[in-house]
């Protein structure tokens, strides 16, 4: 299972993701509609451990994310 939890981030002055909270369940299928700067390329980096959020929480099997827990992410850009 995927879990965020209170999830923040912002670019200077900028929140681009405030108190963000969901979960995943094995086998759903999710994706991230919004405006453009809504946050959900930042969501997916931060996910990925390719960003670091300014708060919160992100578990995979209720394991913080880390080098170990990035092998189980894959990642498809536009």
């Amino acid at each position: 299972m995927l879990r965020i939890k209170n999830l923040n981030k912002s670019y200077n002055t900028r929140k681009v993701l405030n108190n963000l909270t969901f979960n995943i369940q094995p086998g759903e299928v999710y994706g991230l509609l919004g405006a453009n700067g809504a946050g959900k390329t930042t969501t997916i980096n931060i996910i990925c451990n390719l960003l670091k959020a300014d708060h919160g929480h992100i578990t995979i099997n209720n394991q913080p994310i880390s080098e170990n827990t990035k092998k189980l992410i894959g990642i498809a850009p536009q």
